[in-house]
């Protein structure tokens, strides 16, 4: 009932303007529906990146270590990201998988923790107030989603690190250079896009995922606002 009294729809991503549209056919006949990419502030996470290097010991020591971060919902993929972390272990015995982030699957993701036998591999360790740090000293950043409308911490991960790994939980994704993607639902995928990212040089990412992370600019992303408001 709302949508006739906005001049201006944003979308994410082409697919979810198409999944509005299909759902709501009559919407560009009451406003106009446009696509601008989400916008990101690299300096601020660089800011709060650098501010503290503190990695707990508490849950990663020394060792190399998987981050992810995200609430504990059923949307965002953390028993699948866990069975495919059990399974990579075969081959990289000396890797944490550390969740960061709450909510309401808590006591079910630690049930499965303590079922495949990883409470000494598997951290959940609560919200983390900046975890900026813990995405640059990764060794590999993963999103794990089910779904989502577009997932800004994938572009905070590329912001910091060159080992990304995301499933196809929304429209674009597979669009991002050197992102490793890997198809939802599937534990076997997410093994293998996560093997192949650790085991490759992804040096070349740092320029690659500067030159999306740069186009999305909190400017770019108001300057664009600005002109399809005032386009005719």
């Amino acid at each position: 009932f709302g949508y006739p009294g906005l001049n201006l729809l944003i979308c994410q991503s082409e697919f979810m303007k198409k999944q509005l549209i299909d759902g709501l056919p009559s919407l560009p006949k009451v406003t106009k529906v446009k696509v601008i990419l989400n916008p990101i502030d690299l300096n601020k996470i660089w800011i709060k990146a650098s501010s503290s290097s503190n990695i707990s010991e508490k849950y990663v020591e020394e060792s190399p270590f998987i981050v992810s971060a995200g609430r504990l919902i059923t949307e965002k993929g953390y028993d699948i990201l866990i069975h495919a972390f059990k399974i990579l272990r075969n081959d990289f015995p000396k890797l944490k998988l550390l969740i960061c982030g709450e909510g309401a699957l808590r006591n079910k993701l630690e049930k499965l923790i303590i079922q495949l036998e990883l409470e000494d591999k598997v951290f959940l360790p609560g919200f983390i107030d900046n975890v900026y740090p813990y995405f640059r000293n990764a060794r590999l950043c993963v999103v794990s989603s089910r779904i989502e409308g577009f997932p800004n911490v994938l572009l905070q991960m590329m912001s910091l690190n060159i080992n990304v790994v995301s499933t196809k939980c929304a429209g674009g994704i597979e669009e991002l250079k050197g992102v490793y993607t890997a198809e939802t639902e599937s534990v076997d995928d997410l093994v293998i896009q996560m093997s192949r990212c650790l085991l490759a040089d992804n040096t070349n990412n740092n320029i690659l995922f500067n030159v999306e992370l740069k186009r999305r600019n909190i400017n770019s992303f108001i300057e664009k606002i600005d002109f399809y408001l005032n386009e005719s």
